[in-house]
Parts: C-alpha cells; sequence; structure tokens
C-alpha cells in the first residue's frame, strides 16, 4: 500500500496532463475549464493537500492555447477560483511563517514600488511591480500551506514534469498544423499559443530539467527519466533557441555527471545510458530521413549563430547603463521598465539581455536586495536534501550566468512564480525536519 501511494501524485499529473491536451485538441475549451473548477471545489471540499490542488491552476491556460478569447475564458476561471482557495486557505490552514525569502522579496517589492516614482510609463512600472508581488505572494501562500512530507519534492518535480510533456505536445501540434515546411515553420516559430508567447514557455522545459534529474535518483531504473530529460530539451530545438539549447546543454550534462556518480549501481546507469543513446540516435536519423534532413539543417543553423559579434547586448547594456545612471539609487520604474527604454531606441525587445542589467532597473538598493535574494536562497538550499540540492543550485547558476548572460528569463512571471513553488516546498521540509 506505501508503495502504490507513491505513485498516486504521478497518476494525478498524468490524468490532468491527458486531459488538459485532450480538451484542447477537442474545442473544449469552456467545458474544459468548467470541469477544473469543479474538480478543485470537490478537492477543496475534501480537504486534499495544496499540492493537489496546484495542477488544477497551472494546467488550466494549455486549455486555451491558440484561443483568441482566451482571455475572458482563464479570467473567469481564476476569479471564481481565487474564492475557492481563500476559503481553502483561511478554513484548512494556517497562516504563521513569512519565510526564510520573505524578507528579500519584499525588499524588492518595496524598491519596485518607490521605483514608480521614476517610471517613464505608469503601466509599466506597475506591472513590474505586480511581477514581483506575485512571486512574493505565491511564495508567502505556499510557504504556510504545503504539508511537509517525504514526497512533497518528489511531487513538486512530477508536477513540473507534467508541464513540460504539454509544452511540448502542444508545440508538437502548432508545428505540425503549420502550413510552412517543418523546418521553416520552426525557423519562424509559427507557433501559436495566444495566452503566452512561446519562447517564455521554454522557461518551465528549462526548470523541469533537473527537477527530472531529482526524480532520476530517487529510483532504480533510470531510462524513462533520460527520456523524459531528453524530450523536456527537445522544445528547445523546435524553435531555434540556440541559448535555451545552449543553457539545457549545460542541465543535462550537470545532471549526468551527478547522476552517475552517485548511482549504487554504475554499470546498469551506464548500459541504460547507452541504450537510451542508441535510441535517441535511432529516432533522429529517422525524422531526418522523414523530413528533408530537419536535423542537420537545425546543426547548420546553431554553427552558423555568430556568438562573437555581441551588438545586441551592447546596445542593450548602453540603454540598460544610461537609465541606470538617470536614477541609481531607486531605480527607472523596475523590471518592465526596459520595454519603454528599448523601444526608444528602437529595439524591439521587452527585457535587457542580461539578468543583472534587468536587476539594475530597481536602482542600487533593488540590485543589492536582488544580491541579498540570491544569499538566501543559497543559504536555504545549502539545508535541503543533498540531491535536491545539487538540482536546484545547478538551475539557479544556469538561470543567472548562463541563460541570465543572454536573457532575463528569471524576471519573467513564469519563471518567478515556478522556482519560489520550488523553493517552498524545499522550505516546507526544511522547517519540518528541524522540528
Amino acid at each position: 500500500m506505501k508503495t502504490f501511494r507513491h505513485y498516486l501524485y504521478p497518476l494525478h499529473i498524468a490524468a490532468i496532463t491527458a486531459a488538459s491536451l485532450l480538451f484542447n485538441i477537442l474545442g473544449l475549451h469552456a467545458i474544459g475549464l468548467g470541469i477544473f473548477f469543479v474538480t478543485l471545489v470537490v478537492l477543496v471540499a475534501l480537504r486534499l493537500r495544496v499540492i493537489t490542488l496546484l495542477p488544477l491552476l497551472l494546467f488550466a491556460p494549455f486549455i486555451m492555447s491558440g484561443q483568441r478569447d482566451f482571455g475572458g475564458y482563464l479570467q473567469a476561471y481564476y476569479l471564481a477560483a481565487a474564492p475557492v482557495l481563500l476559503f481553502d486557505m483561511f478554513r484548512h490552514r494556517r497562516l504563521k511563517r513569512f519565510g526564510s525569502l520573505g524578507v528579500a522579496l519584499i525588499l524588492l517589492v518595496d524598491v519596485a514600488a518607490l521605483s514608480l516614482f521614476g517610471a517613464p510609463s505608469l503601466i509599466s512600472g506597475l506591472e513590474g511591480l505586480l511581477i514581483l508581488s506575485l512571486a512574493f505572494l505565491v511564495y508567502l501562500y505556499l510557504v504556510n500551506t504545503f504539508t511537509p512530507d517525504e514526497r512533497l519534492t518528489a511531487n513538486v518535480s512530477w508536477l513540473f514534469t507534467g508541464l513540460s510533456a504539454v509544452v511540448l505536445v502542444q508545440m508538437f501540434m502548432g508545428l505540425y498544423q503549420s502550413e510552412l515546411g517543418l523546418f521553416e515553420s520552426m525557423r519562424q516559430r509559427d507557433v501559436n499559443f495566444a495566452w503566452i508567447r512561446h519562447t517564455e514557455l521554454l522557461y518551465i522545459n528549462l526548470l523541469s530539467i533537473p527537477l527530472i534529474g531529482y526524480l532520476m535518483t530517487r529510483y532504480r531504473f533510470k531510462l524513462p527519466f533520460m527520456l523524459g530529460m531528453f524530450l523536456a530539451y527537445v522544445p528547445f530545438m523546435l524553435l531555434l533557441d540556440v541559448i535555451a539549447m545552449m543553457s539545457g546543454a549545460v542541465l543535462l550534462i550537470l545532471c549526468a555527471v551527478y547522476v552517475i556518480h552517485q548511482s549504487h549501481n554504475r554499470l546498469q546507469t551506464l548500459i541504460e545510458g547507452v541504450v537510451f543513446a542508441g535510441l535517441t540516435a535511432l529516432v533522429l536519423y529517422l525524422v531526418n530521413m522523414r523530413y528533408d534532413s530537419v536535423i542537420w539543417r537545425v546543426y547548420d543553423h546553431v554553427i552558423s549563430r555568430d556568438f562573437t559579434t555581441l551588438s545586441e547586448l551592447t546596445a542593450t547594456f548602453s540603454v540598460a547603463w544610461q537609465a541606470f545612471l538617470s536614477s541609481p539609487i531607486v531605480g527607472t520604474g523596475g523590471i518592465r521598465s526596459s520595454i519603454v527604454y528599448l523601444a526608444e531606441e528602437g529595439l524591439r525587445m521587452r527585457f535587457y539581455q542580461n539578468v543583472f542589467l534587468q536587476a539594475l532597473t530597481l536602482g542600487t538598493v533593488g540590485f543589492l536586495a536582488f544580491v541579498y535574494l540570491q544569499y538566501r536562497k543559497v543559504k536555504l538550499l545549502m539545508k535541503t536534501e543533498r540531491r535536491m540540492r545539487y538540482f536546484v543550485l545547478s538551475l539557479l547558476f544556469v538561470a543567472i550566468f548562463i541563460q541570465g548572460a543572454f536573457d532575463a528569463m528569471y524576471f519573467h512571471y513564469i519563471f518567478l512564480v515556478a522556482f519560489f513553488l520550488v523553493l517552498a516546498a524545499l522550505e516546507v521540509n526544511v522547517k519540518a525536519a528541524v522540528k
């Protein structure tokens, strides 16, 4: 019975993953959201754990992928779900923690509020403030409502495994339905999710790779998880996102090294790795033959990328630095103000192409608060389970120093919410272990 209970949550994720895809494919968008809402109400009435409720909130947007009228349905869904969650929180949970990251987060929120006075656009300033506030509220909610459990971190990993699978399937569907050829649709990124930019969904898959790596260390047979990590990586190739491909490759290498190092049966792990490599090579060969040498064309696209020219990064650095000098203490309008400053220079980007440049939008005070937040994260992670510590530290390193060197992914609401969800789960278990 105990062994079966370990598989209940993965089965729960598999069912919701399949349901969200099925409702989207069949066009049952409103019905799908209605069923998700009814299920949410039932689970709250049964007083089930918050980790059981989260998939119904995180998978819901994928039911609406590709729909132009997605806004009204999703807004209605979340507006209806909000009072249900508030009832659950005040009736069944206790709010008694501010969390070890709470002070650092609220400092960022406060600085973002102060930076509104220097914002070039009130709307962009408020957007940045709302993103940081959302991250803080999600963290505060989860650190108080997650139930300590030895399976909690594994369940969170299964949650993001399911999300990465939905991203992959819907990207395949979008490319398959495109009237362009496969490679051309990949090159033009002819995928429409409607509710979010397709490249921003890659953040989910980037985060899921080390979490799948963590799951791999918990099971004797590694091959299914090797496949899962590779499939989580595939969307980077489908969108020809070279930076994400590079960051994902770094994570895959870091995960592989650790899994082999800690494996109790390294020979079996290596054999499974060889089998996986052989199967992957065969599949790629067949795809290459079927779709007009698409794999070689992807390869040519990657190696033709000129990383020696940093004109875009230099241009954004100049814009970011000049904006910073105009208000060096409390910032230039918050993390979304970059849209305005870049547009004034004729640059069609939403963020500065570096996480540290983006942090400077909050001024010196905000930059120091950002550094302090990373310090608090590392301090928290050093107290967590050794295996999970390695994988999440690897993710933090890549998010800031690899992906973050060319993309301010860290300040996107998708990554912030997802990452603080993981950190809240880790902190709950750390606090429980201390007690």
